[in-house]
């Protein structure tokens, strides 16, 4: 009889998942700037509950915080864009150089291998007649997630107000779910994943400072043009770990192969960007972020593939503060401790 009672309880879990996984992915417009919401929620807590503490009210605390907070965002986006200004009004020069680089390219292949420039030059161009005649489609996709984009900035900061505002009343209703002789352990696992998910983003935005200062220093002592906008370009990816500081350290590394005129510069920003990782990975994240986050490298893989694909760019940087309020939960839960023993480091 306890087995049939087992295997019932493993299929109703079961079936629970497959809905809820249903759910995040067929309804991810609806639910992924909520989800994204109350991220930053937890995150604009403390400072609400200062200001409420020095008697300002509740709707004028959140209201507060948000517009300092979108104001701080504003500034840093036209700092990020001065740069990136500068960028562009050099491109000509960099065109011109990757023109030749070009040129020399088409050289060596014709020596190499035998196939004249003007084979060469005619495969490139069926290429991109190809590719044209497919901008059409490409052109609308992308104005289809830049309206996405903008729908979604335009609502994070409304469910972030509502979900401060009424923070207390969502705590109470999801007491109710349970009896009151549970009522203190789950007031404390919420206590728990509140503290997990700010020690992860405030660790995280203190790594991000630290390598964006490491990178600016290598790249200006390598004399690389734009350090700044690049250091802090591969900066914030690496909130994707293990894919963002790829892509981050990719476009250092053709900057400088078109604006130096040694391949031995590309290798010194590799060099610079490996050291930053090593650093980083072992020393920085470990001692900044501490061990509020106790997930292994396996879980982490499968957090960021699962909710990339089932919410993109914003799985990718919810995916780690998830997997670790899943483990959490999981370990309040005696039926469940086999999850959280799966997902832990430990």
């Amino acid at each position: 009889m306890k087995t049939f009672k087992r295997i019932d309880y493993s299929s109703k879990i079961l079936f629970i998942v497959v809905v809820v996984i249903l759910a995040l992915f067929f309804l991810k417009a609806l639910l992924a700037p909520i989800f994204f919401s109350a991220f930053i929620a937890v995150l604009l807590l403390p400072i609400c509950d200062k200001l409420e503490s020095w008697k300002v009210s509740r709707v004028l605390s959140i209201v507060l915080v948000l517009v300092t907070i979108t104001l701080t965002i504003l500034l840093l986006f036209y700092l990020f864009s001065a740069q990136i200004n500068s960028f562009l009004n050099d491109f000509p020069n960099i065109e011109s150089k990757i023109q030749e680089d070009f040129n020399h390219l088409l050289d060596t292949v014709s020596n190499w291998f035998g196939i004249s420039q003007s084979e060469q030059e005619n495969y490139l161009k069926k290429i991109s007649s190809n590719f044209m005649s497919s901008g059409g489609r490409y052109a609308t996709r992308a104005l289809g997630v830049t309206s996405d984009v903008i729908s979604f900035l335009g609502m994070v900061p409304i469910y972030c107000f509502l979900i401060l505002l009424y923070r207390d009343k969502f705590i109470k209703g999801f007491l109710q779910f349970f009896s009151k002789e549970k009522h203190k352990e789950i007031d404390n696992m919420l206590v728990q994943m509140k503290d997990t998910i700010q020690s992860y983003f405030f660790g995280l935005m203190k790594v991000v400072g630290i390598i964006a200062v490491l990178n600016t220093v290598g790249l200006l002592l390598l004399g690389i043009k734009y350090a700044v906008f690049l250091a802090l370009f591969s900066a914030l990816l690496t909130v994707l770990p293990y894919v963002g500081v790829v892509v981050g350290g990719l476009l250092p590394v053709m900057v400088a192969l078109v604006t130096k005129d040694s391949i031995w510069y590309a290798a010194g920003v590799v060099g610079i960007y490996w050291l930053v990782q090593f650093l980083e990975g072992n020393y920085i994240t470990p001692k900044v972020v501490g061990s509020e986050v106790k997930l292994n490298a396996m879980a982490v893989i499968f957090g960021l593939l699962a909710f990339g694909q089932l919410w993109g760019l914003i799985g990718l940087i919810l995916a780690v503060p998830s997997m670790a309020v899943i483990k959490l939960v999981c370990s309040h839960f005696d039926s469940l401790q086999g999850v959280a023993t799966i997902l832990g480091k430990d």
